[in-house]
């Protein structure tokens, strides 16, 4: 994440829509404790979203579908998810519960924001557990076959404690005796046991010294001591789902009637890895990266609680370096945005390395994306072609100002970061202001006088930033650039040419 957000606001006033830009400036505010500012900009991203959506697209349906692989739906992804979790901030929890369904409904087979972890808690904290008892019978019924290599929630430890609670809750509602639930209590124990002392010790619930010493209920706080990525995983969820809802196991009866099946569970169970039936299958999908990258990009998404459990996340994932307004890229996307300004810069290695040596040439320009090429190329192809080539000249001349030996003073950072987004009346009296710049127009009669002589060249960063807008605008920019450039062809490299290796000929360029 920048850190002058200044740059936000400047873009913009170009691109008032930019969902990555609004989804960026609700974090910063978001950290700055201004949370309504943050949420504001949240709404004006998910607004976006709704005005480019077709009329038949219908958000209460359930029956639309957006694919994660493509980078142009993920921020709207990612703006339900930080709308879900402002919600619960509030305690808005009905409406946090339906904004989470509409986070499932976009994607339910591989769920990349792990909505079906907000779900749930939300359903029984909304007091939606009838939808939670029918979303369970529903894949129960249709079996492992029919969902194969989908996610479901009976592989999921929250939503087997969960259904045990929303069961419990119905036959205190309708005077029952707790048959139903203890016998899926039961289930979830034998099948998740790794929750109970999480929600135990969370929960202030007492378990006997024969009941904490099973081996498995053993506690990890990394992944260290575990063998598997799923297991990682399924450890990861426990404490999780522990931290979010034992305070519905806070009640006296439940505490109790939770005490009281454990206790029975150990003494009518010699082995109960030979009854885990769902944890084969827990075990099957989460070794899927697909579903693996679901619960990281879930914790990631809610750093500020699960700062904790990136413990269990592999250093693989943690290192990878992502965009905050695209927290971890799933590993099945197609490519970083099918744009014709990215795929025109991953087919061409040349241009690309030249791109990256002015990238590494340029190390204030290089700071502004941190995405690196990718993420320049995307907003390339967004921003004004006047915009952009006054962006890159004016940071090609702040380098030869300092290569000329301008006083730090002058600070020509500050003054390059985004100067010319302002108005256009501003241009002239900013040129005047600033040091005369070295001319640039070689005479063509003096073919090769003394070496001091080829410091009165253009530098080649100028010219090569009309070939990189020639690439992005056709020919936009080798217009203005043509007759300059037959007129130079003839003049002796630049030594900083030489030492970037940018020696080549410009019209191979």
């Amino acid at each position: 994440m920048s850190g002058d957000p200044e740059g936000f606001w400047q873009l913009l006033r170009y691109l008032p829509y930019h969902a990555d830009t609004l989804l960026q400036l609700s974090e910063v505010y978001f950290h700055r404790e201004e949370h309504s500012t943050a949420a504001d900009f949240i709404d004006r991203a998910l607004f976006t979203y709704e005005r480019a959506f077709l009329g038949a697209f219908n958000f209460t349906s359930g029956q639309n579908r957006l694919d994660f692989d493509r980078v142009e739906n993920r921020p709207f992804f990612l703006a339900i998810h930080r709308q879900i979790t402002d919600l619960q901030r509030r305690g808005c929890v009905r409406t946090a519960f339906e904004f989470a369904r509409l986070l499932y409904a976009l994607d339910p087979w591989t769920d990349p924001h792990g909505a079906l972890l907000h779900l749930d808690f939300l359903a029984i904290k909304a007091g939606m557990g009838h939808w939670l008892l029918k979303v369970w019978d529903l894949f129960a019924r249709q079996g492992e076959k029919v969902y194969a290599g989908r996610l479901q929630v009976t592989a999921l430890p929250g939503w087997a404690y969960a259904r045990s609670l929303a069961l419990h809750a119905n036959e205190e509602a309708n005077g029952e005796v707790h048959d139903a639930s203890t016998k899926a209590l039961r289930e979830a124990i034998l099948e998740f046991p790794s929750v109970v002392p999480l929600l135990a010790d969370k929960a202030d619930i007492t378990l006997s010294p024969d009941v904490r010493g099973q081996k498995m209920f053993r506690i990890y706080v990394d992944s260290s001591s575990v063998s598997t990525e799923a297991e990682s995983i399924l450890h990861l969820l426990s404490h999780l789902y522990a931290q979010r809802s034992f305070s519905f196991w806070k009640a006296p009866a439940r505490s109790s009637w939770f005490a009281q099946t454990v206790t029975s569970v150990i003494s009518s169970v010699k082995s109960p890895s030979d009854h885990n039936a769902s944890h084969a299958l827990f075990t099957a999908l989460f070794s899927k990266p697909a579903l693996a990258y679901s619960v990281y990009r879930h914790a990631i998404v809610n750093e500020s609680s699960c700062r904790r459990l990136f413990s269990f996340i592999p250093r693989s994932v943690t290192n990878t370096k992502h965009l905050a307004c695209d927290p971890l890229p799933p590993p099945t996307r197609g490519s970083q945005g099918e744009r014709k300004d990215v795929g025109t810069l991953a087919s061409d290695p040349v241009f690309r390395g030249q791109l990256q040596a002015f990238f590494e040439a340029h190390p204030h320009f290089a700071q502004r994306f941190p995405g690196g090429i990718l993420q320049f190329a995307q907003i390339a192809g967004q921003l004004p072609e006047d915009v952009l080539e006054d962006m890159m000249i004016a940071e090609a001349g702040i380098a030869e100002q300092e290569g000329r030996g301008v006083m730090p003073g002058q600070m020509p950072g500050q003054e390059m970061l985004f100067a010319d987004f302002t108005d256009d009346e501003g241009e002239g009296d900013a040129v005047e202001d600033g040091p005369a710049l070295p001319p640039i127009v070689v005479d063509e009669n003096e073919d090769g006088e003394a070496e001091e002589e080829e410091e009165e060249v253009a530098p080649l960063p100028l010219r090569f930033l009309r070939t990189i807008l020639n690439r992005f605008w056709g020919g936009a920019a080798a217009a203005t650039g043509e007759t300059s450039e037959d007129d130079d062809d003839d003049a002796p490299p630049h030594p900083r040419a030489t030492q970037m290796g940018w020696t080549k000929n410009r019209k191979d360029v």
